[in-house]
């Protein structure tokens, strides 16, 4: 049986309250966002993005961004928790999405959906979402 290095639990506990301790906002709950006219950028420093649309009845773009900032396996989790008028459509900038196929829109256009994105060092990883939330090729 091999033996830990010495104090080795104890290095492991002290990272990891390094790490929760610069980014504290990993822990929130959940934000909450609303979409319109204007392109609309995320808060990634919390785990969920509640999003509300404008009810501006078309498209309304949501931009992830090229996870700057972004820690490797960080995960985001995005629902479509109030659709403000019925032909809404959260639209997501996917440039900086990878799903092992090639994306050709990732939408909400129904209350209740979502996608789980992980950050990978390169991509937003999608790990899961909503059926039709994601379209790819």
């Amino acid at each position: 049986m091999s033996r830990l290095p010495e104090n080795a639990l104890k290095h492991t506990l002290e990272a990891l309250y390094d790490f929760l301790k610069a980014s504290p906002n990993m822990l929130n709950e959940s934000v909450p966002l609303t979409t319109g006219a204007a392109p609309v950028s995320p808060d990634l420093t919390v785990y969920e993005t509640k999003i509300t649309s404008g009810g501006t009845a078309g498209s309304e773009d949501l931009n992830v961004g090229d996870g700057t900032g972004a820690i490797i396996g960080q995960r985001h989790l995005f629902t479509f928790e109030t659709r403000t008028n019925g032909s809404d459509v959260i639209n997501f900038d996917h440039a900086n999405m990878d799903d092992g196929l090639t994306i050709t829109d990732v939408s909400m256009d129904a209350a209740d959906e979502f996608i789980l994105l992980e950050w990978n060092g390169l991509k937003w990883q999608i790990i899961y979402s909503a059926a039709g939330v994601v379209t790819s090729s």
